[in-house]
């Protein structure tokens, strides 16, 4: 996937120092974020890539509090979704929004209710997909019910 950073980020982030300045483009481009906008940090992946300290991920999610929201073990970029495939009725829509469900499902509690509170227009399609397959009629009747019941074969 390629990331879309439009040049106005340097407004954004042109007060912060260089490590921290690292950290955002690292978090924005990083071939770790998936499609939802998630970035799992394993800070010594982080630190090797870079050549920052760890802590540049926590300045830069302060630095930007709605931009970055620092979770248990990564970061969530809020707009990833947005810029990457539209929001609203737009993401409905979308080729897209099928897989972001799917990824979500994989995701930690605490990421998936951040990426919903973002985008609640997943929360619709993301509760069908935790719905069990509606039953076929005719389905379990029949012949062939109990197979398998009562003793076996060799048993002592």
């Amino acid at each position: 996937m390629q990331t879309k950073i439009d040049s106005s980020i340097w407004d954004d982030i042109g007060p912060f120092d260089a490590d921290t300045k690292i950290a955002v483009l690292w978090l924005l481009t990083s071939r770790a974020v998936n499609s939802l906008g998630y970035v799992e940090v394993v800070p010594r992946i982080f630190m090797f890539e870079t050549g920052v300290p760890i802590s540049s991920i926590e300045g830069a999610c302060q630095g930007l509090p709605r931009g970055f929201i620092r979770t248990e073990k990564g970061v969530f970029l809020r707009n990833f979704i947005r810029r990457q495939f539209g929001s609203g009725q737009a993401l409905e829509r979308s080729h897209m929004c099928k897989t972001l469900v799917k990824h979500l499902l994989q995701m930690p509690p605490d990421v998936t209710r951040l990426v919903l509170a973002e985008y609640p227009e997943l929360a619709k399609h993301h509760q069908r997909s935790l719905q069990p397959p509606a039953k076929v009629e005719g389905e379990g009747e029949g012949e062939g019910e109990g197979e398998g019941e009562g003793e076996g074969e060799g048993e002592g």
